[in-house]
């Protein structure tokens, strides 16, 4: 029995660990980072995220519940699709980063105007 106990806290401690290395934290100018590409597809995510796709870029950026809060799918596409933009995410070490294809942006930008902004 004691060996079950040990067992399930060791797995119940790893777990907490786990979480709370997932949480992603506020974005600064010393947290993030930015990418420009053109914009390859734009479509919904997640629950009501909006992500965008670059061209020759194997990641995913989305805005997390972007669609609940201000953005409009068709909108976006027609707007941004073949458009270089600038994003920003955020940065953040955990231990499944490079097993995570996807990043949070904190911000996006086309020229010189914001489109999103957490920051």
């Amino acid at each position: 029995m004691s060996k079950l106990v040990i067992s399930l806290t060791v797995l119940l401690t790893v777990s907490m660990l786990l979480l709370f290395s997932m949480k992603v934290p506020s974005p600064t100018n010393n947290n993030t980072v930015t990418v420009k590409g053109t914009i390859e597809n734009i479509y919904e995510g997640g629950i009501k995220d909006v992500v965008f796709k670059l061209k020759d870029d194997d990641r995913v950026y989305y805005i997390n519940r972007g669609l609940e809060n201000k953005f409009e799918l068709k909108e976006l596409k027609e707007a941004y699709i073949g458009r270089t933009l600038a994003l920003t995410y955020i940065n953040h070490n955990h231990i499944f980063k490079s097993l995570i294809n996807n990043r949070h942006l904190s911000e996006v930008k086309s020229d010189n105007s914001i489109i999103y902004s957490e920051m």
